[in-house]
């Protein structure tokens, strides 16, 4: 079953305004910004709540939205799983996202869906990033790894919310 996404949080609509992407990341342009009570760091997400990545630049009324899957990007994460697995989803050169840091002793299964932990201050929980597509647990090693689906084409978006913890003053 998809989490719910978080009632406590007020939603800052944006529209598209353009997209950049390079060999090591991908960002896009968003048609607000300090104005509007947007900072650096605050959650972006795409339609029905899955997480698209974080505001990395804020101006006056525009803002940079760095994607989950840029490299350098990571994210806190629970893997709703047999039980609630933690670990950290990173993102991978622009092109795809990796969770990390999970105990081989944890269960994960593909298809597994990943949200987000809440366990950063401007992240909500419950968030979605997608689901696990392939696993890696080599032997002898203490972490295994996972390559995760992202729910979301950032090529098709025109419209985001990003997410602020309370409504901003007029």
């Amino acid at each position: 079953t998809l989490p719910e996404h978080p009632a406590e949080v007020y939603r800052v609509p944006a529209n598209v305004l353009g997209k950049s992407a390079d060999q090591f990341s991908s960002t896009i342009l968003i048609d607000r910004g300090s104005s509007d009570g947007l900072r650096v760091g605050l959650a972006v997400i795409a339609e029905k709540g899955f997480f698209l990545g974080k505001l990395s630049e804020v101006d006056a009324r525009s803002s940079k939205i760095a994607l989950a899957t840029t490299g350098g990007q990571k994210v806190s994460a629970i893997v709703q799983s047999v039980s609630e697995v933690r670990g950290i989803v990173a993102g991978q050169l622009g092109l795809s996202l990796r969770l990390e840091l999970v105990l081989q002793s944890e269960l994960l299964r593909v298809g597994d869906l990943v949200i987000t932990s809440g366990d950063e201050p401007d992240i909500p929980k419950h968030l979605i990033i997608g689901t696990i597509e392939d696993i890696d647990n080599p032997p002898g090693e203490l972490w295994q790894t996972a390559q995760v689906r992202s729910m979301i084409h950032a090529d098709d978006l025109s419209i985001v919310s990003v997410l602020l913890p309370t409504i901003p003053e007029p």
